[in-house]
C-alpha cells in the first residue's frame, strides 16, 4: 500500500521532473495527494492566445484552481484578413472590419471577466495582461511567412484603428472582479491599438486593482 509523501518532497520531485518534461498534468493521477500540487504548478502561468483556448478557459471547472493562478495573459484573437480578399493586406482597415474587431474584442473580454468573477475571492491575486491580435498580423507570423509578405501594408494596416469597448455593455454585463490584480494593457507601438478611454472601463471592474501599466499610443485622437 502506498503512503503520502510530504508536500515539500512532492514539490521537489515535480521540480526535477519539469526540467525534462514540462507537461506535468499527467502526473496528477499518481496519488490522490498529487492533483492539487500538480495543478498549483500547471495553473500558475496561463497564456490564452486563440479563440479556442479562450473557450476552453471559460468552460473549465475552476473551483480552487483559480487560486493557483499567478500570471494570466490574454490575447484576444481578432478576425483573419490576409486571405480574405485580394487587397486586404494592401490597405487600411475599413469601417466594417473595425466594427467586427471591436465586437470580438468586447465579447471575448466580457466572457473572460465572467469566468474570472467565479474564482475564489480569498485568492492571493495575480498579474493580468490584455492585448489583441489577428492571426495575420506581422507580429504573429513566422520568419518564413514574413519574407513572403514583402510589399504589403504589414502593421500599417491597423495604424488608424483603435479597439473600443461598448461602455454600456461593460457597465451592465461585465462583472466586477473582487481580487487583487496587477493589470497591464498592451495596446500601442507595434501591437493592436486600444482606445485609452476603453482602458478606464476595464479598470472600473477591478475594485482591488493595485497596479496599472497601460502601454498605449499617446497620439490617439
Amino acid at each position: 500500500m502506498g503512503f503520502p509523501l510530504p508536500t515539500e518532497l512532492t514539490c521537489t520531485i515535480l521540480e526535477y521532473i519539469s526540467h525534462d518534461d514540462p507537461h506535468l498534468a499527467k502526473y496528477a493521477t499518481i496519488s490522490r495527494d498529487w492533483p492539487a500540487i500538480v495543478e498549483s504548478r500547471t495553473f500558475s502561468y496561463l497564456n490564452i492566445e486563440t479563440s479556442e483556448q479562450l473557450a476552453e478557459f471559460n468552460e473549465l471547472s475552476w473551483g480552487q484552481r483559480g487560486s493557483y493562478v499567478r500570471t494570466l495573459h490574454l490575447i484576444v484573437q481578432l478576425e483573419s484578413y490576409y486571405d480574405d480578399d485580394g487587397d486586404a493586406c494592401l490597405r487600411y482597415e475599413n469601417e466594417g472590419e473595425m466594427q467586427r474587431n471591436n465586437k470580438l474584442f468586447d465579447t471575448s473580454t466580457q466572457s473572460f471577466f465572467i469566468t474570472l468573477a467565479k474564482w475564489p475571492k480569498e485568492g492571493a491575486g495575480f498579474s493580468l495582461s490584455i492585448e489583441a491580435q489577428s492571426p495575420d498580423d506581422i507580429l504573429d507570423q513566422t520568419p518564413e511567412d514574413k519574407r513572403y509578405r514583402f510589399g504589403d501594408f504589414r502593421d500599417q494596416r491597423f495604424e488608424r484603428s483603435y479597439l473600443q469597448f461598448n461602455s454600456e455593455i461593460v457597465a451592465i454585463k461585465w462583472p466586477a472582479i473582487p481580487t487583487d490584480i496587477s493589470l497591464v494593457i498592451i495596446g500601442g507601438h507595434d501591437r493592436r491599438q486600444i482606445e485609452p478611454a476603453s482602458c478606464s472601463f476595464v479598470v472600473s471592474k477591478l475594485p482591488r486593482l493595485y497596479r496599472l501599466k497601460p502601454n498605449l499610443n499617446d497620439h490617439y485622437r
